[in-house]
């Protein structure tokens, strides 16, 4: 008897087709039944996975990892702005970062990238230094939330020594940049954990590159300010306020060459011409009320502190005789 091909082919066709349709239909039945049997809402089910890969696809976009707990906030208990926080970052922190992108861009024209805050924010939130400031300081969470991502930035400007946000927060507050900078590292080393050595602390050298980040992130939450001030910058100056009189103490004048070097005399006594005498006289004095011994030591400053305040005022005087001198001329 002759096989017809056709025949063969189309059953085998059909036996293989019925096969791949069992595969398929019956473990959906299976477990159609199952959740009849158990009560389970297949639909709440279904919602429940795309909400949940929606949340993972937000934590991986932005470094967290998918299989984390459902939230570190609650460990905060009752406080409010901690746990709205914390839950925000769990859904991947958008809007934290883009309320932070509008402070710097309002007062400093300046937009850091959305990276960079998000770092940023992501490793101040599990310092317990971040959790007890908030705690106890709950008005204005987030304009303090930017205070401490600003901190934080200007600390990473003082690491690689590249002053940008420091020199426009410098002339807001007509403070030479490098004076801010260096009150800056004075306050974070004072208030570390670590105990740095006075030699340190009370240096005209920039050293954060030495420390680890760890260290500078917990030192940058203990400098927050504590002050009420409605101006949340100009009560991170007024905290600085004392490391910035240290700053501009050991900061070095720029040494004499010679005793008619009237350029770098008037570098020091910070004039631009010596044909004013009431001026230059003024700026004279003002310099003596600063560096004067008599004036120094009832201050009791750190001995470093205390050593350049009299080589200073040794230079106060040498170059007072040179545009003295240059004048009566």
């Amino acid at each position: 008897m002759k096989i017809d091909k056709d025949i063969i082919s189309k059953i085998i066709f059909s036996i293989f087709f019925i096969g791949i349709s069992l595969r398929i239909i019956i473990p959906i039945i299976l477990d159609r039944l199952k959740g009849k049997k158990l009560g389970v809402n297949e639909n709440t089910n279904n919602i429940d996975q795309i909400i949940n890969g929606k949340k993972n696809l937000l934590r991986s976009q932005y470094g967290l990892n998918p299989t984390e707990s459902k939230s570190s906030h609650s460990e905060f208990g009752k406080n409010e702005h901690l746990n709205k926080f914390h839950k925000e970052l769990s859904w991947g922190g958008q809007k934290i970062v883009d309320q932070a992108s509008l402070f710097f861009k309002k007062n400093f024209s300046y937009t850091p990238s959305e990276t960079r805050i998000n770092q940023t924010i992501r490793e101040l939130k599990d310092s317990p230094p971040f959790s007890a400031y908030i705690s106890n300081n709950p008005d204005k969470f987030e304009e303090k939330l930017h205070i401490a991502i600003l901190n934080k930035f200007l600390i990473d400007e003082i690491v690689q020594k590249d002053f940008h946000l420091i020199d426009i927060l410098a002339k807001k507050f007509f403070i030479k940049k490098d004076i801010l900078a260096l009150g800056i590292q004075i306050q974070l080393l004072k208030n570390a954990r670590k105990n740095f050595d006075e030699n340190k602390i009370y240096s005209s050298n920039f050293i954060l590159h030495q420390i680890s980040d760890k260290t500078l992130t917990e030192a940058v939450l203990n400098n927050l300010p504590k002050s009420n001030n409605a101006n949340l910058l100009s009560s991170l100056i007024e905290n600085l306020s004392p490391e910035i009189s240290l700053a501009e103490i050991l900061t070095p004048f720029p040494e004499l060459q010679s005793k008619n070097d009237l350029e770098t005399a008037k570098i020091i006594l910070e004039i631009e011409n010596i044909s004013d005498l009431d001026k230059m006289k003024a700026k004279y004095k003002k310099l003596v009320q600063i560096y004067h011994p008599d004036k120094i030591a009832p201050k009791k400053l750190p001995p470093n502190v205390q050593k350049m305040a009299n080589i200073k005022f040794k230079q106060i005087q040498s170059a007072w005789e040179i545009v003295n001198h240059e004048k009566s001329k």
